[in-house]
């Protein structure tokens, strides 16, 4: 996106299990035999349908990684083959209108404080930089997406900045606020 800003999908609801987070950049697992292409394709198809026509292709990177097995102990090695496509939305793409919601800061606020201790409710220990990137993924809408008719899969998307996207990917912290922005 021209802001700099990354489409990430940040849960995923159903009607039987509600809202559940996650934090991954827009992706699918391939078939057995499926092409790259085809997989991209099927990605832009149902997940992403409603920016496939804004979508621009940049370029693709293959790997090739083997693993030996530590579920089913040696000599059974397993051969994963991955490839990342990069693109970006083209600047005449206007963005669809998908249902959208922002979350409260005092519902969020409510949420992280955390349960009752000895009668005192006590504010989790954050560091500076983890409120301020909260505040501003706090000021993402959550926008939802489903190819499907009544009663499929919703996928929870939101813009966020590559920093915001680690945060809440790879720090505890971070997984904890995912946590209660979505559920």
């Amino acid at each position: 996106r021209s802001t700099g800003r990354l489409l990430i999908e940040v849960g995923a609801w159903t009607p039987d299990h509600g809202a559940k987070p996650r934090c991954n950049l827009p992706g699918m697992k391939r078939s057995r035999g499926q092409l790259p292409h085809r997989a991209l394709e099927d990605l832009l198809e149902c997940d992403l349908s409603a920016f496939s026509d804004g979508i621009e292709l940049q370029r693709c990177e293959s790997t090739v990684e083997v693993k030996e097995s530590t579920k089913y102990g040696g000599g059974l090695t397993t051969k994963y083959l991955r490839t990342v496509h990069y693109a970006v939305l083209s600047s005449s793409f206007s963005a669809p209108h998908l249902p959208c919601t922002s979350v409260s800061l005092q519902r969020l606020a409510e949420r992280q404080t955390e349960r009752i201790d000895g009668g005192v409710a006590r504010q989790a220990s954050k560091e500076a930089g983890d409120w301020m990137l909260e505040d501003a993924i706090r000021q993402q809408n959550i926008f939802a997406h489903s190819h499907g008719g009544i009663g499929s899969k919703v996928l929870l998307f939101a813009w966020l900045s590559q920093t915001e996207f680690e945060y809440l990917r790879d720090s505890p912290s971070g997984r904890e606020f995912l946590h209660d922005w979505i559920d």
